[in-house]
């Protein structure tokens, strides 16, 4: 089995264990010896596809040869027939599912390489199609009519690279084999990645390169290397040392010392070199060289880097001028902390002389911290390469002055630091003086915070009580408007049903001595009849929320029919389930909001449609008021100065919820009130 170069790779590992990685070299030999191998074996496997009826220990000898035969190979084998049946397989591809019997796309592949038309048959009949089938990416069938060895060599399947083999051993049985060569590859792509990232290296240096064998024979040299010498290209192409050698030492102000170097290098082979080299027109390059040795140890000849540093030897005279005539005191000390060299400044600030100074060391002067804390603090400027920090250091008359100190470490003169010192005494001064006046402000803050803080509280509490105010006189205009609509129906109610008996009874004793009079008590009880259905409706606006009688659900179904009635418009009520709402004054507040969002649509929005809507949730419940008409204003003085807007946005807040009043999406009002679910 194989795929093609460029085949996705297929995510399952092939074998568990016993993985041996071969070079693609090894593949030839492996063809010869494997067909040796499994000469005999072969004949055992036609003899035993063509002879079943034989004994069944002859076939368990035959199938035991078979494994052991390859199970001596030290990667995946099997011997399989023309219609895919594993015949034999060695431990490594049965530890990756092949099973002797069944088929090597089944079994060892998993029907994952198969045509998505066979697998569907096969999950249908559960069984292979009348023509069998086989991977997409098997090359047995062209290996068995050639007669001819098949190979991919580069298989790429589950995560691993394979050489895969298909080898006939006669028209109806073949071997396949796979060398797991993925470690070969990576080292093989490494190595080229390696050599690319060298050559890249080398001609986009800035420094020139040279590399010489173990005689000393130069067998590198970059385009740097030449410019950097003004070898002509044509001296260059000669690849003579010797000529070159020549040319190279009469730019130089010391060829001897130059050569001599040279010589002594490699005839020390181990031994690096870091050195400066004055030309005679005034440059300078700095000359590094290291052996090159390889993994075993074995000297394989020397790189020399050779960078011009001219610019920065000009620039290091600059420097040092800078700083002897800078402010800041500067200082140079190695890495056991002895000052080498030191500017006017410092010493001014010390009060020492140069020639005193320098016969110091940072110890002596520092103040904060203890000999093994300097050294330690060294060690961290050595590694980060800069530090900066502020400590004390002791003048020579014994006073104490605080400095901010820059230190850079550069590998130099077997390391140095170069060190700036500021004299920030009065500066520390300035901040003390600086944090007292802070501490003096934030208690300033702290006590005034305090005071706000107690008088934001009452005023809390003054809002609390006023909400409490608010509440209350809702509650109390809420009971009033129930106690008048209870009396009406309860007292103006039954009186005029009792009026209305009365004037029936009384038409019907007229009716027959003065059909006159009998026909004004008609209209009269008609009348009565007008005026308790008034009295029943507005007791009902009074008292609108039975809760023994369908409760708020009900009320604002009877509300959306009782407002078209009255205003002649459309307006219906939409509840996404029955729901009990057990709290009173959440419902009453709910109608109310309802009532005032209804009157506003009709007064101010001159609405002709309206949609009211209650969706209980499952921590929060939605009451929606939608109208066409008018839009809802934006800006706040277009919208009045009404008790309307203000009363809906107090019974929110008293039942814990928020109202939420702006234009709808299609034109017209929308009014949102999100509340808790009370019964939660």
């Amino acid at each position: 089995m194989a795929v093609k170069k460029n085949e996705k790779p297929i995510k399952q590992p092939l074998a568990a264990k016993g993985k041996v990685s071969h070079s693609p070299k090894t593949t030839q030999m492996a063809d010869v010896g494997i067909r040796s191998s499994v000469a005999n074996m072969s004949k055992g496997t036609d003899r035993k596809v063509t002879k079943r009826k034989r004994t069944g220990k002859v076939l368990e000898e035959k199938q035991r040869l078979n494994e052991l035969l390859l199970d001596s190979l030290p990667h995946i084998a099997m011997l399989i027939r023309k219609d895919r049946t594993v015949l034999a397989a060695n431990r490594l591809a049965r530890d990756a599912g092949a099973k002797v019997g069944g088929y090597c796309w089944g079994d060892f592949g998993r029907s994952d390489f198969i045509p998505e038309e066979d697998k569907k048959y096969i999950d249908e009949h559960k069984k292979a199609p009348a023509g069998g089938t086989c991977c997409y990416f098997c090359l047995a069938d062209k290996a068995l009519r050639s007669q001819e060895p098949a190979r991919n060599p580069e298989l790429n399947a589950w995560g691993k690279i394979w050489d895969a083999h298909w080898i006939p051993l006669n028209k109806e049985t073949y071997l396949h084999y796979a060398i797991d060569i993925t470690e070969y590859k990576q080292a093989e792509r490494d190595l080229l990645f390696k050599t690319t990232i060298l050559e890249a290296q080398s001609e986009t240096s800035i420094d020139g390169i040279l590399v010489v064998d173990r005689e000393g024979k130069s067998i590198l040299l970059n385009k740097r290397f030449g410019e950097m010498w003004h070898i002509p290209q044509q001296l260059l192409d000669t690849k003579d040392d010797k000529i070159m050698l020549q040319y190279v030492l009469g730019q130089l102000e010391e060829p001897n010392k130059f050569l001599g170097k040279v010589e002594y290098l490699y005839t020390h082979e181990n031994e690096k070199s870091r050195d400066e080299i004055k030309f005679k027109d005034g440059k300078v390059f700095d000359r590094y060289s290291s052996p090159l040795i390889d993994s075993r140890g074995i000297y394989n000849g020397r790189i020399w880097y050779f960078r011009d540093i001219t610019e920065r030897k000009r620039k290091e005279k600059e420097y040092s001028t800078i700083i002897q005539t800078a402010l800041d005191g500067f200082w140079i000390s190695d890495t056991n902390g002895r000052l080498v060299d030191a500017n006017d400044s410092i010493c001014q600030i010390l009060g020492y002389s140069r020639e005193e100074l320098l016969v110091k060391s940072v110890s002596d002067i520092e103040v904060t911290e203890t000999k093994e804390e300097i050294a330690e603090h060294v060690e961290k400027v050595i590694k980060g390469g800069y530090g900066r920090f502020e400590t004390k250091h002791r003048c020579k008359d014994g006073r104490i002055v605080d400095v901010e100190v820059s230190a850079n470490y550069l590998d130099v003169a077997n390391g140095q630091f170069f060190v700036f010192v500021r004299d920030i005494t009065e500066r520390k001064k300035a901040e003390e003086e600086l944090r007292e006046y802070r501490q003096h402000l934030e208690e300033l803050v702290r006590v005034r915070t305090a005071e706000l803080t107690e008088t934001n509280e009452r005023l809390l509490q003054e809002i609390e009580r006023g909400k409490g105010l608010e509440k209350e006189i809702l509650n109390v205009s809420d009971r009033e408007q129930r106690r008048v609509g209870r009396e009406l129906h309860d007292s103006v109610g039954q009186q005029l049903t009792g009026i209305a008996f009365m004037t029936k009874a009384l038409e019907q004793k007229l009716a027959a001595k003065s059909p006159d009079e009998a026909a004004d008590l008609t209209q009269i009880n008609k009348l009565v009849k007008e005026a308790m259905e008034q009295a029943r409706d507005l007791a009902k606006g009074l008292h609108p929320v039975d809760l023994d009688a369908g409760g708020l659900v009900s009320s604002l179904g009877e509300l959306a029919e009782s407002t078209q009635k009255l205003f002649g418009i459309r307006c219906t009520f939409k509840c996404d389930r029955p729901v009990e709402l057990k709290n009173t004054e959440v419902a009453v507040h709910l109608y109310r909001m309802t009532q005032e969002a209804i009157t506003n649509a009709i007064k101010h929005g001159k609405a002709k449609n309206i949609q009211m809507a209650l969706a209980y949730g499952k921590n929060e419940s939605t009451l929606t008021v939608k109208s066409d008409g008018l839009d809802f204003p934006k800006a706040p003085k277009a919208r009045g100065t009404g008790m309307g807007l203000q009363i809906m946005g107090h019974r929110a807040e008293i039942i814990g919820g928020s109202l939420d009043i702006r234009k709808a999406a299609g034109g017209g009002t929308i009014v949102i009130c999100r509340f808790p679910n009370p019964n939660r």
